[in-house]
């Protein structure tokens, strides 16, 4: 079965899967909608494909870039800049304080990224990711 890499990866609860893009992201957005306003105290993002293959053992989050800077805007306008660290054993959620009431829409703009490394083998990719989003 193919892997796919669409928005919804990044909200399904599995780091194993993301959301993805190619190259180094700057510029990228990923867009969360609520059905309803929603009080936001922080955002959680893994900044990277925090996966392991599990047919070769290829460790996918040192192998792809990883995310260093991101921009979360909500729909009023209000932005915040947050810091991600990419270092190989932060693939976790990393929180972000936002304190902001979302109405509809919450984005998240790549800003920068750091380059990957070759793996078990394998060429580094030129690519983007974001495991998964939470917000509370």
């Amino acid at each position: 079965m193919p892997t796919s890499y669409e928005a919804s990866r990044a909200i399904d609860g599995v780091f194993a899967t993301a959301w993805r893009c190619s190259g180094d992201g700057v510029g990228q957005s990923l867009t969360l909608t609520f059905a309803a306003p929603m009080r936001v105290s922080a955002l959680g993002i893994v900044p990277g494909l925090a996966k392991v293959d599990p047919a070769d053992g290829t460790d996918r989050y040192t192998q792809n870039r990883r995310i260093t800077a991101v921009r979360l805007t909500t729909d009023d306008g209000r932005s915040v800049t947050a810091a991600l660290d990419p270092s190989a054993d932060r693939r976790e959620l990393q929180w972000t304080a936002l304190s902001a009431t979302v109405t509809g829409r919450l984005t998240i703009t790549v800003l920068d990224s750091v380059p990957g490394t070759a793996q078990n083998g394998q060429a580094a990719n030129d690519t983007i990711a974001i495991s998964e989003v939470a917000v509370v």
